[in-house]
């Protein structure tokens, strides 16, 4: 019986936590040290952390939602729609974020966004690009 009270009461402090309560907050509601408070909450967060295999497939929703998206844009970028540009650009991001591209590696790095866009009247791509770079060091400007 004390086990269910135990797991109760630290569902409840974990519950407490999410809710935006601090561990002193926590601690004086159920009567418990903030320290013992902030362990209750460590342990509820690591039995409640979800493995591999679940952020692996939360991952594989994430950018398939991301590709419907950006197929649902896409033809308005080919029409040369700068709002739509501007979406698919957003999308792309998120989509380099949620798989670590958007980490940079030293070096040069492009100041601006290389956007390929298909004018409606010809279906030819127009290239837009800066050739900028920021090579140099801020400090030997």
């Amino acid at each position: 019986m004390t086990s269910c009270r135990n797991d109760e009461r630290d569902a409840h402090a974990y519950a407490l936590r999410i809710a935006g309560h601090t561990f002193a907050e926590i601690g004086e509601r159920l009567n418990v040290s903030t320290k013992r408070a902030w362990e209750l909450v460590k342990r509820m967060h690591a039995e409640n952390a979800p493995d591999d295999d679940t952020v692996a497939e939360w991952r594989a929703l994430q950018l398939a939602r991301l590709e419907t998206m950006h197929g649902a844009v896409w033809p308005a970028v080919l029409e040369g729609d700068l709002r739509a540009v501007d979406r698919a650009l957003r999308i792309a991001a998120q989509t380099a974020r949620l798989l670590n591209l958007d980490r940079t590696e030293t070096g040069p790095q492009p100041s601006e966004i290389t956007v390929i866009l298909h004018p409606p009247s010809t279906r030819q791509p127009a290239l837009i690009r800066d050739t900028h770079t920021t090579d140099t060091d801020p400090q030997e400007s």
